[in-house]
C-alpha cells in the first residue's frame, strides 16, 4: 500500500487558512460580546461554537476552491 505524503508547503498554508478563519470567528465573538453587553466569560464558554463555525467555513471554502479548481480544470 502507497503512503500519501503531503507536502510542507501545502501543509503550512492549510494551517494558515485555518489559523486565520479561527482569527476571524473569534473577531466576530468579540464584537457580538461588546455589541450585546454580554460577559467576557463568553470567550471561554462559546469556545466550542468558534471552533464549529471555524471547521464549517474550511469545508466551505474548500468546496469552492474544489469548484473553483474543476472549472479552471475545464477550461484547459
Amino acid at each position: 500500500m502507497k503512503d500519501i505524503i503531503i507536502e510542507r508547503k501545502f501543509f503550512i498554508r492549510e494551517l494558515w487558512i485555518l489559523l486565520i478563519l479561527f482569527i476571524a470567528v473569534n473577531l466576530v465573538n468579540v464584537y457580538s460580546i461588546i455589541n450585546y453587553d454580554a460577559s467576557w466569560y463568553e470567550l471561554i464558554s462559546q469556545l466550542h461554537v468558534v471552533l464549529i463555525i471555524t471547521i464549517l467555513l474550511y469545508f466551505l471554502i474548500g468546496v469552492f476552491r474544489l469548484f473553483f479548481f474543476l472549472i479552471q480544470r475545464a477550461i484547459k
